[in-house]
């Protein structure tokens, strides 16, 4: 007979956690190295147009890199800035206790591994701001915390003046320093407010759009879209929503994304209120369902949420294998999450 309680003993695992963890980051790692040279080597409009938008016919929105002019180093930028979001996660994730919702999210479509299932969704702008509230949240979480104003203060704005989605996606900052117990300063909000109307009073026109494409050889995608003002994106939304069955897909796509977010957090779903207007404003709602993702998995693991939910391998490769959200325009079927990847993989070997 038992006369004490039997300690209770450790979860074994078969590969450790850490391990299984490192490798999946190597692998998206080195798949967005090749997309960002591929990139380079195709001169994608959006993937490297957008960082091509330069001042040297007046200060305009999304400007501020312009004056790197070699797409290599476009790419090795964009390399560098991954690097910083992958290491990021993974400095933050090996201190969680995994469950089977941290697990998902992980391994989510719509979270690290949104880029390797498009290549155009590569190297975009926003890395800008993910890897500013990574590096943001890494401190946080490490309590290094004695310059962060400062930080704020210089970084806000240089992701405001890349690309002006960041002014949706600040909020998030302002969030993750209630949960870390950190005041934002004045500086970073004083600068972040200059950058903001500086953008919104220089957005750019058909002149400005034709005057740089002109300069740099590339007139299609990101640089020509500074031609267009709110009228304009609300009515190329409008067309696509009903054209590509926008009213399905993204609902579907957004419901699979944020489901296991929603496990550990249930008001997780506020955090996309303040980024309603993109979706009006912009076609790409893939990816803004992905930066949301991207900044709600961030902010859950500063707040080292907990589940009693162990991990299912069964249920995580089912949820992660048949399903993605498309970049945008959504042109006749979901790539089928990483199946569709390796099925495109061994067709282009073969």
């Amino acid at each position: 007979m038992l006369t004490a309680h039997q300690p209770q003993q450790p979860e074994t695992y078969l590969i450790k956690p850490i391990h299984a963890l490192t490798a999946f980051l190597l692998y998206v790692g080195a798949i967005t190295i090749f997309y960002s040279f591929f990139n380079a080597y195709t001169h994608n409009p959006d993937a490297i147009g957008d960082w091509l938008i330069n001042y040297q016919y007046g200060f305009v929105r999304r400007g501020l890199w312009g004056w790197i002019h070699s797409v290599w180093a476009i790419a090795a930028i964009q390399v560098i800035l991954y690097a910083i979001i992958l290491f990021c996660f993974w400095h933050l994730l090996q201190k969680q206790q995994w469950n089977l919702w941290l697990l998902l999210l992980t391994v989510s479509p719509a979270t690290l591994s949104f880029p390797i299932f498009d290549h155009a969704a590569e190297g975009r702008k926003e890395i800008l701001y993910l890897a500013a509230f990574a590096v943001f949240v890494a401190m946080l979480n490490n309590g290094k915390t004695k310059w962060l104003n400062t930080y704020l203060a210089i970084i806000l704005p240089i992701c405001i003046l890349s690309h002006e989605l960041t002014i949706f996606f600040m909020p998030y900052f302002f969030i993750a320093a209630l949960i870390g117990g950190f005041k934002v300063g004045r500086l970073p909000i004083i600068t972040s407010l200059i950058a903001t109307v500086a953008v919104i009073l220089h957005p750019g026109n058909a002149l400005m759009a034709h005057k740089i494409c002109q300069s740099v050889g590339m007139c299609n995608g990101s640089i020509s879209y500074l031609s267009d003002d709110p009228s304009v994106a609300l009515e190329r939304v409008r067309k696509v929503f009903f054209q590509r069955h926008y009213y399905i897909v993204y609902p579907f796509a957004l419901f699979l994304a944020i489901f296991p977010a929603l496990e550990l957090w249930p008001r997780a779903w506020l955090t996309f209120i303040p980024t309603l207007p993109l979706f009006f404003l912009g076609t790409d709602w893939g990816r803004w369902i992905y930066i949301n993702m991207m900044s709600l998995f961030l902010l859950l693991l500063l707040m080292q949420r907990k589940s009693r939910s162990k991990p299912n391998l069964i249920f995580i490769v089912l949820y992660a294998l048949f399903w993605n959200a498309p970049l945008c325009c959504y042109f006749g079927g979901m790539e089928w999450g990483y199946l569709g990847l390796f099925k495109r993989a061994w067709h282009y070997m073969n």
